[in-house]
């Protein structure tokens, strides 16, 4: 199924268009298998919608820094120990 996380940011300085123009680089930042929407709300309220499209994650990443992903129940991961 679809999954989506909203992020809402209080934003005075960047308008609408700001926003659609790094709807891309919001896109590629979180990764493949997502979009983004962009919605604006009174009082200088934007709301950044991810969305998957549904595939779900492989857990590999053809980015050499990128870590694989934790298994459910893990402990997340804290640097050099």
């Amino acid at each position: 199924g679809f999954y989506a996380l909203v992020l809402v940011f209080e934003s005075p300085k960047v308008d609408i268009a700001g926003w659609e123009g790094r709807r891309e680089k919001i896109e590629r930042f979180f990764g493949p298998d997502i979009s983004c929407e962009i919605y604006e709300r009174p009082g200088d309220l934007y709301d950044v919608c991810l969305i998957s499209n549904g595939k779900g994650g492989s857990g590999t990443d053809s980015r050499p820094d990128a870590l694989p992903q934790l298994m459910p129940g893990l402990q997340p991961r804290r640097g050099n120990e």
